[in-house]
Protein backbone atom coordinates (compact mmCIF):
# COMPACT_ATOMS: atom_id res chain seq x y z
CA UNK A 1 0.00 0.00 0.00
CA UNK A 2 3.09 2.72 1.13
CA UNK A 3 4.62 1.98 -2.30
CA UNK A 4 1.69 2.49 -4.47
CA UNK A 5 1.55 5.95 -2.75
CA UNK A 6 4.78 6.38 -2.99
CA UNK A 7 4.54 5.66 -6.84
CA UNK A 8 1.34 7.86 -7.31
CA UNK A 9 3.64 11.08 -5.64
CA UNK A 10 6.53 10.55 -7.40
CA UNK A 11 4.43 10.18 -10.68
CA UNK A 12 2.62 13.25 -9.95
CA UNK A 13 5.35 14.97 -9.13
CA UNK A 14 7.38 14.26 -12.60
CA UNK A 15 4.03 14.63 -15.01
CA UNK A 16 2.30 17.78 -12.91
CA UNK A 17 3.42 19.88 -16.20
CA UNK A 18 1.89 17.42 -18.59
CA UNK A 19 -1.88 17.19 -16.62
CA UNK A 20 -1.57 21.10 -16.23
CA UNK A 21 -4.44 23.00 -18.03
CA UNK A 22 -3.61 23.80 -21.25
CA UNK A 23 -5.87 26.60 -23.04
CA UNK A 24 -5.90 29.03 -26.06
CA UNK A 25 -4.46 32.39 -26.00
CA UNK A 26 -8.94 33.80 -26.76
CA UNK A 27 -9.85 31.83 -23.59
CA UNK A 28 -7.36 34.01 -21.39
CA UNK A 29 -7.48 37.57 -21.27
CA UNK A 30 -4.85 40.95 -20.11
CA UNK A 31 -6.83 42.74 -17.25
CA UNK A 32 -4.06 44.18 -15.15
CA UNK A 33 -1.87 45.63 -17.67
CA UNK A 34 0.53 47.32 -15.44
CA UNK A 35 1.37 44.18 -13.84
CA UNK A 36 0.72 42.16 -16.99
CA UNK A 37 -1.40 39.58 -15.57
CA UNK A 38 -3.54 37.45 -17.70
CA UNK A 39 -7.24 36.10 -16.40
CA UNK A 40 -8.74 32.88 -17.25
CA UNK A 41 -12.05 34.02 -19.02
CA UNK A 42 -14.45 31.23 -17.89
CA UNK A 43 -13.12 31.87 -14.06
CA UNK A 44 -11.87 35.26 -14.06
CA UNK A 45 -9.43 34.21 -11.73
CA UNK A 46 -5.36 35.15 -13.01
CA UNK A 47 -4.35 32.17 -15.36
CA UNK A 48 -2.03 29.32 -14.71
CA UNK A 49 -1.10 26.51 -17.24
CA UNK A 50 -0.30 26.62 -20.85
CA UNK A 51 -1.40 28.82 -23.76
CA UNK A 52 -1.06 27.19 -26.94
CA UNK A 53 -2.19 27.93 -30.07
CA UNK A 54 -2.37 26.69 -33.54
CA UNK A 55 -2.96 28.08 -37.06
CA UNK A 56 -6.00 26.85 -39.12
CA UNK A 57 -4.32 23.47 -40.78
CA UNK A 58 -3.07 22.74 -37.27
CA UNK A 59 0.22 23.22 -36.97
CA UNK A 60 1.64 24.97 -34.12
CA UNK A 61 2.34 28.44 -33.69
CA UNK A 62 2.47 29.58 -30.04
CA UNK A 63 3.42 27.84 -26.08
CA UNK A 64 2.99 29.91 -23.49
CA UNK A 65 3.30 28.68 -19.91
CA UNK A 66 2.10 31.13 -16.99
CA UNK A 67 1.95 31.17 -12.76
CA UNK A 68 -0.47 33.31 -11.23
CA UNK A 69 -1.28 34.89 -14.70
CA UNK A 70 2.10 36.11 -15.67
CA UNK A 71 3.71 34.27 -18.22
CA UNK A 72 7.34 32.80 -17.83
CA UNK A 73 8.20 31.55 -20.75
CA UNK A 74 6.44 31.72 -24.34
CA UNK A 75 7.64 30.08 -27.94
CA UNK A 76 6.61 30.84 -31.58
CA UNK A 77 7.24 28.38 -34.05
CA UNK A 78 8.03 28.63 -37.99
CA UNK A 79 6.24 26.86 -40.36
CA UNK A 80 7.57 23.97 -39.71
CA UNK A 81 6.62 23.38 -36.28
CA UNK A 82 10.23 24.07 -35.24
CA UNK A 83 10.90 27.36 -32.80
CA UNK A 84 11.43 30.21 -34.05
CA UNK A 85 11.58 32.50 -31.04
CA UNK A 86 11.42 31.66 -27.51
CA UNK A 87 11.34 34.33 -24.36
CA UNK A 88 11.66 34.16 -20.65
CA UNK A 89 10.09 36.52 -18.52
CA UNK A 90 10.79 37.83 -14.54
CA UNK A 91 7.47 39.25 -13.48
CA UNK A 92 5.70 39.22 -16.49
CA UNK A 93 8.06 40.79 -18.34
CA UNK A 94 9.90 39.94 -21.05
CA UNK A 95 13.47 39.04 -19.76
CA UNK A 96 15.30 37.00 -22.48
CA UNK A 97 15.06 36.31 -25.85
CA UNK A 98 16.44 33.32 -28.21
CA UNK A 99 15.60 33.53 -32.06
CA UNK A 100 16.02 30.36 -33.78
CA UNK A 101 17.49 29.59 -37.51
CA UNK A 102 14.53 27.45 -40.05
CA UNK A 103 17.21 24.44 -39.17
CA UNK A 104 16.55 24.67 -35.26
CA UNK A 105 20.03 26.02 -34.44
CA UNK A 106 20.18 29.06 -32.08
CA UNK A 107 20.29 32.81 -34.77
CA UNK A 108 21.06 34.69 -31.86
CA UNK A 109 20.58 35.10 -28.15
CA UNK A 110 19.90 37.92 -25.90
CA UNK A 111 20.16 37.63 -21.92
CA UNK A 112 19.83 39.94 -19.11
CA UNK A 113 20.08 40.27 -15.42
CA UNK A 114 17.44 40.64 -12.99
CA UNK A 115 17.33 44.18 -13.05
CA UNK A 116 16.91 44.52 -16.96
CA UNK A 117 20.70 45.05 -17.33
CA UNK A 118 21.98 43.46 -20.54
CA UNK A 119 24.57 40.28 -19.96
CA UNK A 120 24.96 39.30 -23.26
CA UNK A 121 23.26 39.61 -26.99
CA UNK A 122 24.93 36.76 -29.20
CA UNK A 123 24.56 36.10 -32.81
CA UNK A 124 25.42 32.76 -34.43
CA UNK A 125 25.40 31.87 -38.44
CA UNK A 126 23.41 29.17 -39.98
CA UNK A 127 26.68 26.77 -39.29
CA UNK A 128 26.67 27.20 -35.71
CA UNK A 129 29.79 29.67 -35.67
CA UNK A 130 29.62 32.78 -33.35
CA UNK A 131 29.42 36.00 -35.30
CA UNK A 132 29.14 38.83 -32.56
CA UNK A 133 29.17 38.96 -28.95
CA UNK A 134 27.94 41.86 -27.27
CA UNK A 135 28.26 42.73 -23.34
CA UNK A 136 28.86 45.66 -20.85
CA UNK A 137 32.39 45.08 -21.35
CA UNK A 138 33.30 44.49 -25.17
CA UNK A 139 31.84 43.84 -28.13
CA UNK A 140 34.00 41.23 -30.74
CA UNK A 141 32.77 40.57 -34.66
CA UNK A 142 33.83 37.30 -36.53
CA UNK A 143 34.61 36.40 -39.82
CA UNK A 144 32.68 33.49 -40.79
CA UNK A 145 35.76 31.27 -40.56
CA UNK A 146 35.99 32.02 -37.46
CA UNK A 147 38.63 34.48 -37.07
CA UNK A 148 38.14 37.57 -35.01
CA UNK A 149 37.35 40.37 -37.31
CA UNK A 150 36.95 43.16 -34.36
CA UNK A 151 37.50 43.67 -31.13
CA UNK A 152 36.33 47.08 -28.92
CA UNK A 153 36.91 46.62 -25.06
CA UNK A 154 34.89 48.97 -23.11
CA UNK A 155 36.62 52.13 -20.77
CA UNK A 156 35.35 51.07 -17.22
CA UNK A 157 34.68 54.99 -16.87
CA UNK A 158 34.24 58.68 -18.71
CA UNK A 159 38.27 58.92 -18.36
CA UNK A 160 39.27 55.32 -19.67
CA UNK A 161 38.19 55.45 -24.07
CA UNK A 162 36.83 52.22 -25.65
CA UNK A 163 39.99 50.29 -27.12
CA UNK A 164 39.27 48.47 -30.84
CA UNK A 165 41.31 46.26 -33.24
CA UNK A 166 41.01 45.11 -36.30
CA UNK A 167 41.85 42.29 -38.20
CA UNK A 168 41.42 41.08 -41.84
CA UNK A 169 39.73 37.39 -42.59
CA UNK A 170 43.35 35.86 -42.24
CA UNK A 171 44.37 37.24 -38.97
CA UNK A 172 46.41 40.24 -39.92
CA UNK A 173 46.28 43.26 -37.62
CA UNK A 174 44.74 45.93 -39.92
CA UNK A 175 43.56 49.10 -37.56
CA UNK A 176 43.90 49.44 -33.63
CA UNK A 177 42.10 52.79 -32.28
CA UNK A 178 40.32 54.58 -29.23
CA UNK A 179 37.61 56.62 -29.01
Amino acid sequence: MQKRILIILILSFFFSEIIAQTVSSNQIELKDFENKIYYLKSTGLPYTGIVQDTSQMGNLIGTGKLKDGKFFEYWEYQENEVKGIEWTFLNGKKKNRILYHPTGKIKSEINKNDDGILNFDREWNINGLLVKETTTKHFKHWYDNGQLKTECIKGSNLKMKTKCVNWDVNGNLTDSFEY
